[in-house]
């Protein structure tokens, strides 16, 4: 039972669980609850299957079923995730053992898999079974002694604050949609019962452990026992994790390096290396189970015959080789490690988990409709991960989906010919339906450039317009020969360097030798001089859906001049980052301003051509002139890659991501008040704050109106000059008391909330700024005069619901894309 807790828990949990509890709170222990019912599962359905018969790798009971072929399937399969998964643990074991030690990261994993595998050779599964329960006890007495440390150390700030963040909540019982949503509180539960059911009864390095137990009885009890004691372990980390955020003060950390910070910068030396004992111990605990089984299952499942101890030797030295070269190679990415690791083995448990169900049936299967169900079963998780279904689902729906092709082959010819048909036209509508996305910019240089060649072209643009490769439209343009007559540039110029709001010079292309205008500054208006001698205008530049970003104000006085001018204009579309909702107040258009010229929404759910349509034809041009207007669409069905994708380039300098750009539909407000909204950080429109706040008396009141998925720390920051992205921020060089925002459900409504409680705990300090700026962001002076008056607050939230319903409306006749 030690031995397949240690298996499964690896570095993994000494690393990312602490980590997700850091940065959020126990939401993992849901899944942590299904594992229970699935190693019941495993107890009862799977089990006696395993002693039936004299059998040392479980794949030999597909074996004497169906065949070697199926065989050597099942274990192909499983070598194939194996290796990969562990390949992980290993990754997760450098990022570790690197922080405390100081070693390179090659090092580090050469050390763990050499002193492994000579253990693991020199002992074989006796001394692996033994070292691991050991182990297992090592890492455990870490976690406690993490606990016991902070718990009796003076700084420690006790339970209060812990409570008042919420972050021992478990459940998670609100979702948008129950299929996308990871940790939604059944998509948890079951993606745990059939994520333990399947790496436990079909991953041959945990059945192997039970293999080793003397009768059923015994292996029942280690199988069950296993889940109570992760579910306890698992506890511990995320205790460990919540302690470690409280005692830190919140401190905002990179992602999985919470722990080995803390273990670094604040435990004494003896306690720290019991925790890097413990480290070292969890990695080598799943590392020796891997390489046995991997090494078991090569013999027994593919070589059989003429196995010697040299040659067993032989093979789990080369499985190590595979497995520290893969720990080399690997790239942490963006996702917390331990769910990378549980990613991998969902694409393949569900096709893994088949053969042991197929094994219950009396019906009779042939060979090709077994192997064809793992294909098609394996195949579509890759198809629900393209359509967003969250990774809980991927066994269960694969499961389904490889069970029903067995049975459905297995039947007659007719059927089997139906099926194929039906498979086809699945695949044809998925590959129609699923067009890559191509911005407007790739879609026009796709096509015959011939109507424009003879043209002299203005190019209104700035550094987002480049394509799928990465190459700019001044340059595209250069390459074919296109005749450039001038570029105009907005806000943050040309090349995207400058601060918000700060005017720029005219410029030089120096590859086309172009004239570039800026349209920040004293003129924002094309002039018939600039314009002159130019025939056509291409606008190009990736706008990111919120009204106050001015890239949708210089589109508006570039078409009322190019109406002026008789000069037609083409817009090179791109999606919205932000999606099709629509957040936010209609503004006035009293309040109009280079910030927010039209009466839209704060956030409009359009793209920058269907904007265009807009403006043309509801006369909001100057003097309700036309442009002559051509949009090149974009191409293709964007999905959140994509919408990431469009932060690859900066849009602007304080724009660097889509959390960012989500955060700025609301906190962008601050900038109308006394409150730093973060420029002069890392983390601008995520860190907000100032030096009169007391952010732990503000924190339980912020709680009291934050929705279900809002996650809001504390944190002290010092806004420093950054030059081209904020020269003279607010605070400059003060220290300032805040929260750092991980994410808002409704950014818009809670920094209205925001504001009006911080304008009530601090009267005295609070302001607006006296240029009333907040009503021109707002688009109403409503904010600014109802601000500390809950019951008028709660009115304009609530009427904010009116405002959408009525721009909806409008916009259904502008909008292109589906």
């Amino acid at each position: 039972m030690f031995s397949i807790v240690a298996t499964e828990t690896s570095v993994l949990t000494f690393v990312s669980i602490p980590g997700l509890a850091y940065r959020s709170d126990w939401f993992f222990l849901q899944l942590a609850m299904g594992y229970i019912l699935g190693r019941t599962l495993v107890a009862y359905y799977l089990i006696p299957l395993y002693f039936e018969k004299d059998i040392i790798s479980i794949y030999e009971l597909v074996g004497n079923r169906f065949g070697a072929i199926v065989q050597k399937c099942a274990s192909g399969v499983f070598l194939i995730t194996r290796v990969l998964a562990d390949g992980v643990r290993f990754l997760a074991t450098a990022v570790i053992v690197q922080v405390i030690t100081g070693w390179p990261i090659w090092i580090a994993v050469l050390i763990i898999g050499l002193v492994t595998l000579i253990y693991t050779l020199w002992g074989g599964m006796r001394a692996i079974l033994w070292i691991d329960s050991i182990q297992f006890l090592i890492y455990l007495t870490g976690g406690l002694l993490i606990i016991l440390f902070i718990l009796t150390s003076s700084s420690f700030p006790g339970w209060d604050t812990i409570l008042a963040g919420s972050k021992m909540k478990i459940f998670r019982f609100t979702t948008d949609n129950i299929f996308k949503d990871s940790w939604y509180v059944l998509s948890a539960f079951l993606g745990g019962v059939f994520l333990s059911f399947a790496s436990h009864g079909a991953d041959y390095m945990m059945a192997q452990r039970i293999l080793t137990c003397s009768n059923i009885r015994d292996a029942r009890r280690a199988m069950i026992g296993s889940g109570f004691f992760v579910f306890i372990q698992f506890a511990i980390f995320l205790l460990a994790g919540t302690l470690i955020w409280a005692y830190l003060g919140e401190l905002e950390l990179a992602k999985d390096r919470e722990l080995s910070y803390f273990i670094i910068n604040h435990l004494p030396a003896g306690i720290r290396g019991i925790l890097l004992i413990g480290v070292l111990s969890a990695a080598m605990s799943t590392l020796s189970s891997s390489i046995n089984s991997l090494a078991s299952s090569t013999i027994h499942d593919w070589m059989k015959s003429n196995v010697t101890l040299a040659k067993s030797i032989l093979v789990s030295g080369i499985w190590a080789l595979i497995l520290i070269i893969i720990a080399l190679i690997f790239d942490e990415g963006d996702t917390a490690i331990v769910i990378i690791g549980l990613k991998i083995g969902s694409f393949t448990y569900g096709g893994l988990l088949s053969f042991f169900i197929l094994l219950k049936s009396n019906k009779q299967f042939t060979k090709g409709s077994i192997i064809t169900g793992l294909f098609c079963g394996v195949g579509s998780v890759f198809l629900l991960q393209s359509q967003g279904f969250a990774w809980t689902w991927f066994i269960i729906f694969s499961l389904i989906i490889n069970l029903g092709v067995v049975y459905l082959l297995s039947t007659n010819k007719i059927k089997i010919f139906s099926f194929m048909a039906f498979l086809f036209i699945c695949m044809s509508c998925n590959n129609s339906f699923h067009t890559p996305y191509k911005s407007g910019l790739d879609v026009l240089f796709n096509t015959d450039l011939s109507t424009i060649k003879e043209k002299k072209i203005g190019i209104v643009t700035n550094h987002t317009a480049i394509n799928k490769e990465g190459e700019h439209l001044v340059k595209l343009a250069h390459k074919v020969n296109l005749n450039i007559g001038a570029i105009f540039s907005p806000e943050h110029g040309f090349l995207g360097s400058g601060e918000a709001g700060e005017y720029l010079s005219n410029d030089i292309e120096p590859l086309t030798g172009a004239r570039i205008y800026s349209l920040y500054g004293k003129v924002k208006k094309p002039s018939k001089d600039m314009l002159n001698g130019i025939d056509l205008l291409l606008f190009d530049m990736q706008d990111i859906g919120v009204r106050y970003y001015t890239y949708l104000s210089t589109l508006t006085l570039v078409m009322e001049s190019a109406a002026e001018n008789n000069i037609p204009i083409i817009i090179l579309d791109r999606l919205n980052p932000l999606g099709s909702g629509i957040r936010g107040p209609l503004l006035n258009v009293d309040y109009s301003s280079f910030i927010g010229m039209h009466p839209i929404p704060i956030s409009h759910g359009m793209t920058i051509g269907e904007l265009a349509i807009m403006l043309n034809e509801e006369g909001w041009l100057n003097k309700s002139l036309k442009a002559q207007l051509e949009i090149v669409k974009y191409a293709g069905y964007p999905n959140i890659k994509d919408r990431q994708g469009a932060f690859n380039i900066h849009p602007s300098p304080n724009m660097p991501n889509l959390e960012t750009a989500w955060n700025y539909q609301g906190v962008c407000l601050l900038e109308g008040t006394n409150i730093s909204e973060g420029r002069g950080t890392e983390f601008p429109f995520r860190m907000i704050g100032a030096p009169w706040i007391d952010n732990k008396k503000l924190f339980p009141k912020i709680l009291s109106f934050s929705s279900e998925g809002d996650s809001i720390s504390l944190i002290s920051f010092k806004p420093k000059s950054i030059i081209g992205k904020a020269n003279n921020p607010k605070y400059k060089d003060i220290e300032c008391n805040g929260f750092f925002i991980h994410n808002l459900v409704d950014p818009i409504s809670w920094t209205i909330n925001f504001i009006n409680l911080v304008s009530k705990v601090y009267s005295s300090e609070f302001i607006f700024f006296q240029s009333n700026f907040i009503d021109k962001l707002y688009g109403l002076n409503q904010l600014r005069l109802d601000t500390g008056n809950d019951a008028k607050i709660k009115k304009i939230i609530n009427d904010q619901s009116l405002d959408q319903e009525s721009f909806n409306s409008l916009r259904k006749g502008y909008l292109i894309y589906n």
